[in-house]
Parts: C-alpha cells; structure tokens; sequence
C-alpha cells in the first residue's frame, strides 16, 4: 500500500483563496518530526473539516518548498502568497496576529515551516 501523503488542514473559508491559486504559501508552528516528514514529500493533500472530524480533501498540491524560519521573518511577497486579505497588511500586523493564535505550538518550541505549494489537482 502506498504512503499517504502529508496533509494540511485549512479552515473552509481558505478554499477558494487556495483553489484559485492566490494562496499558494502556509506558515505552521509545527514538530520537527511534522516538518522532516512534509518537506520529504513530492506531493500533499489539502484538507479541511472541524477538528475532530476526518479531514476532507479538496486538493493535491506539489510542494515547492519548506523553509523554517520564524514569523517575524515575513516579506511582503510572502503576505501577497499567503493570500487571505493580508496583501495590503504590514508584516508587522502578520506578526503580532500569528504570534497569539499559535501561541501554544511556539510555546512548545515548534519552529515555523513556510509550505510553498502549488494546487495541481482537484479531487470530486
């Protein structure tokens, strides 16, 4: 049996900024164990559902990249990548934001995968 490939859970409202291709990059607090495993991957399954409801797959992607490097690394483009209304935000704001809502995996001591990937098929 094949491995499945790594997936990446994303809330219902980011679909369609992922599906039209102007979300193509997720920073995640993750493990190092997580972030080995993706970044070994050709392909990863985009998923979304509630937390504790099998995931759904709504796309594959190709993974480009993963980089690890800290939020506060933020450029521009990776706002414009990352999609979802931050384009005409400040890095600063991306910061600040990001910091509080994964302020549990950060306390962990997780670093922060940048996936870069790009949509190449939509599962019916």
């Amino acid at each position: 049996m094949p491995e499945r490939r790594p997936q990446i859970k994303f809330l219902k409202d980011q679909i369609g900024y992922v599906l039209d291709g102007s979300k193509t990059l997720e920073p995640r607090p993750r493990s190092h164990e997580w972030i080995e495993k993706i970044a070994q991957a050709d392909e990863i399954e985009l998923t979304y559902g509630s937390r504790f409801a099998p995931p759904r797959i709504f796309a594959i992607a190709k993974l480009e990249k993963v980089e690890v490097r800290p939020f506060e690394t933020v450029t521009k483009d990776d706002l414009i990548r990352i999609s979802r209304g931050w384009e005409n935000k400040e890095p600063k704001e991306f910061v600040r934001i990001h910091n509080e809502w994964y302020a549990k995996e950060l306390a962990k001591g997780y670093p922060v995968a940048w996936i870069y990937f790009m949509v190449i098929e939509r599962p019916q």
